[in-house]
């Protein structure tokens, strides 16, 4: 039997650029979950989608996730300004940091959901021996990023309760 034809059908989906640039390490995605929150994980996943060219596919998940967090960070705004969080909050530790670990609760959350969305893309590079770029930069941006984004929801919140 010829292996020739085998070979021609391998080589192209072998050589995708897709596959060319692994994405980054679920170790650093984890992290920035716990750090970033759902925020950070959201803005990662993008990057670690766009960076393996399947940002179309999955910005539905992406949106969806970022809605929920914009939404719920503006709750909790809004029910800070009115001094009407709920008590589950206070059980967590105190307001504070009730608040705090109910962020770092949804970043978990969010980093699972995306990990399964993207585990595909992880699996393939394990497969193919490639190691996971530095994710220091686009990690810390994400946070930052994160950050910047929950502070500005939270005080949309605040100020829709003052309104």
């Amino acid at each position: 039997m010829d292996r020739q034809p085998i070979e021609e059908l391998l080589r192209p989906s072998l050589q995708n650029r897709q596959f060319q640039r692994p994405p980054y390490s679920v170790r650093a995605g984890f992290f920035v979950g716990f750090f970033g929150g759902l925020f950070g994980s959201v803005i990662f996943g993008a990057l670690n989608a766009q960076r393996t060219e399947r940002l179309g596919r999955d910005a539905a998940v992406l949106g969806l996730l970022a809605c929920v967090g914009a939404g719920v960070t503006v709750w909790i705004g809004y029910a800070t300004a009115i001094h009407d969080l709920p008590g589950f909050f206070e059980a967590l530790g105190g307001q504070k940091q009730g608040v705090r670990f109910f962020g770092r609760i949804l970043g978990f959350l969010s980093f699972g959901l995306i990990y399964l969305l993207q585990r595909d893309m992880h699996v393939t590079r394990d497969l193919r021996g490639q190691d996971a770029p530095s994710p220091w930069v686009p990690g810390i941006l994400s946070c930052v990023g994160a950050f910047v984004l929950a502070v500005a929801f939270g005080l949309l919140g605040a100020l829709l309760a003052k309104s």
